[in-house]
């Protein structure tokens, strides 16, 4: 059964077919099915535990932000809390800190 999204999706594509070639609709429609996997296969290897989301954007080919954005669209829930980023950043201000020191002599 054809549901009112797909409807609309067909209309819009009635309306693109009149002002661009087929060949074009094809790649955009390729480009999108496209992209829509490499985001799906990154999201997937990310749960998995395989690939930071550092990885996971470049790989998916978007934003850190664009990236987590989809994971919590895709009901994505991170046991990272707000305490773990919090000492995450007082541990990287003192190695900086100490590699700082270190380079410089003092």
């Amino acid at each position: 059964m054809q549901t009112f999204k797909d409807t609309m999706v067909l209309i819009h594509l009635a309306k693109i077919t009149l002002l661009e070639t087929r060949s074009t609709i094809i790649r955009k429609l390729l480009s999108i099915g496209y992209k829509g996997f490499i985001k799906k296969k990154a999201a997937e290897d990310y749960r998995a535990g395989k690939i930071t989301i550092s990885e996971t954007s470049k790989n998916a080919e978007t934003s850190v932000w664009e990236m987590e954005t989809y994971l919590i669209s895709q009901g994505y829930k991170s046991e990272y809390s707000i305490e773990d980023l919090e000492t995450e950043t007082l541990q990287q201000l003192i190695y900086n800190s100490v590699k700082n020191r270190k380079h410089t002599g003092n």
